[in-house]
This record gives structure tokens, C-alpha cells and sequence, in this order.
């Protein structure tokens, strides 16, 4: 028997670019944003997300044929959950048709490592959440996004008793086998360290992926495609200026083939239009959400 995951890293969050931002005052915010608390997606992030829904994953289903299903899952925290929920908006758009589940829902040990803050103190700050904070991220998502892409369930699957904590091998014990197999994509949003430890890959930016095949019988995985964004979308440290343009280009690279596709902001603000006053999206702020 053989599963197939396409492990996905979360939107750029507010933890990613506050380091790099214009402002003296959210520079100074950085260790609350980034060790306090749980951050959202960045501007960008959003329209990462919805664009590898949108673009990236009809080109996955079309590659691999064998795929009949896909099924949505995420983790614990706030960041992958906005991420899982808004490619399922993506998607929607691309009107695909092939049969998928549900709801998105939530795995365990697959959360990202605790951050410095967490192991000295032991506190659920931004990467250790326990289930009543994660519960409450849900609402607040499912709430603010509540027309953009598939509801996150409160349902967890294969709950364990070390559920929160970031750990690949209880996940292979436990959580993987329970995955749909053969002919079902499992997309699961995941973490860049969890990721690039896991699977042993030196760089892996926002919304890159990893298609990943599981050998039930032998034991064994292997990835078998690797799918990395070429543009300065993915760099962080340049979105401050990136989120300006009139277009974003979304060029991804994958076994010697390229992906080269954009959007214009137009579309973008129609897309999104049910969010506006959230996004606020006339002003282009990319850190409108790390207040």
C-alpha cells in the first residue's frame, strides 16, 4: 500500500518579514510577533496561498492522474490553518473537478518546533499550541474567512496524548496510516524547520512543496517532486516592496520543468473582494495583519 502526501510550508507570516520591516516600532514588536504571539499571514501570504490553490495544485492533479481525491489537512497552529484554508479557496477558482473532502482537518506532530521562549518556559505561545488555543483560532478563521475556501473541522484525527508537540516519528506511527491511500492526495500544511529536518532539504520557502511517497509495506519514503517558487514572491525580505506591483509572478520550478503564471491586483481585489474591509487592499499593506 502506498500513501501520497504533498507536504506544503505555511504562508509568510508576520513572524517572517517583521525583521525586515520599514518600521522602527514593528523591528522593536519583532519578539512579540515572532516568540509571543501566534502571527497571521502577511498580505502576500494570503495571495501566496490562494494562488498555489489556484494554480499550482490543478498542474499537481493534472501531473499525477492517478490522484481521484484530494483530502485537506493542516496543523495545530494559526498560520498553517489560514495557509490550508485559503488554498482550498484557490482551488475552488479553478473550477477542477475531482471529489475532495469535506473539511480540512487537523493532524498531529506535525506543528513546527517550540521557539527558544517555549522551551525555557513551557508556555503555548506561537508554536506550541495546546487544543483549547487551536480551537479558538478555529472559530476566529472559520469567522473571518467564512466565504473564502473550506471550513476547518474541530475534529482532529488520530488525536494523541502528545499531539501538540512536533514529532515526525509519532506522526508515521500514529497519524499516517490512518491517510487515505493509493489514488488520495493528502495536502498538509506543515512548517519550514519541521520540514527541512524531516526531509532533509536546505531551503524550502513559503508555500514551496514536497510530493512525497510512502511505501506502507517496506517502510520506506521517498520524494519524488519538489515544487519551489523561483520569484521574488517567495522572499521574504523583499515583500515590503513586492506587494506594490501591479502583477505578482508565481514561477514555479519542479523536476526540470517550470510553472510561470501571475495575477494582477485587479483580480486579486476581485477574489477578495467578500474581505475588503479586512484587507484593506487599496493600501497595499503587507503587515496589515501584525499589529
Amino acid at each position: 500500500m502506498t500513501i501520497y502526501i504533498l507536504w506544503v510550508r505555511h504562508c509568510e507570516s508576520c513572524s517572517n518579514v517583521i525583521s525586515h520591516s520599514k518600521s522602527i516600532i514593528k523591528k522593536l514588536t519583532h519578539p512579540i510577533q515572532g516568540f509571543i504571539i501566534p502571527p497571521n499571514c502577511t498580505l502576500m501570504g494570503i495571495i501566496q496561498s490562494f494562488m498555489f490553490g489556484y494554480k499550482l495544485l490543478p498542474l499537481i492533479v493534472k501531473l499525477y492522474p492517478k490522484f481521484k481525491k484530494i483530502d485537506f489537512y493542516c496543523s495545530l497552529l494559526k498560520r498553517a490553518m489560514i495557509t490550508s484554508k485559503l488554498i482550498t479557496y484557490g482551488f475552488s477558482k479553478s473550477n477542477v473537478k475531482i471529489k475532495q473532502s469535506k473539511f480540512i482537518e487537523r493532524l498531529c506532530n506535525v506543528s513546527e518546533k517550540p521557539n527558544i521562549l517555549e522551551k525555557v518556559t513551557g508556555l503555548n505561545l506561537t508554536n506550541n499550541a495546546n487544543y483549547d488555543i487551536s480551537d479558538k483560532h478555529i472559530k476566529q478563521i472559520n469567522k473571518r474567512y467564512k466565504k473564502t475556501g473550506k471550513r476547518i473541522s474541530k475534529r482532529i484525527k488520530k488525536k494523541s496524548k502528545n499531539c501538540k508537540q512536533s514529532d515526525y516519528k509519532s506522526f508515521k506511527k500514529y497519524t499516517l496510516r490512518s491517510l487515505k491511500k493509493n489514488n488520495t492526495l493528502n495536502v498538509i500544511v506543515s512548517h519550514g524547520k519541521y520540514l527541512r529536518e524531516n526531509f532533509n532539504v536546505s531551503e524550502l520557502n513559503n508555500l514551496d512543496a514536497l510530493l512525497v511517497e510512502y511505501d506502507l509495506k517496506n517502510n520506506k519514503h521517498k520524494i519524488i517532486n519538489k515544487f519551489m517558487n523561483t520569484t521574488d514572491i517567495s522572499k521574504d525580505y523583499l515583500s515590503h516592496e513586492t506587494i506594490k506591483n501591479d502583477t505578482y509572478d508565481f514561477n514555479y520550478r519542479f523536476n526540470n520543468n517550470n510553472l510561470k503564471t501571475s495575477i494582477s491586483f485587479d483580480n486579486v481585489k476581485n477574489h477578495f473582494k467578500q474581505l475588503d474591509e479586512y484587507l484593506n487592499l487599496d493600501k497595499k499593506i503587507n503587515e496589515f495583519s501584525c499589529e
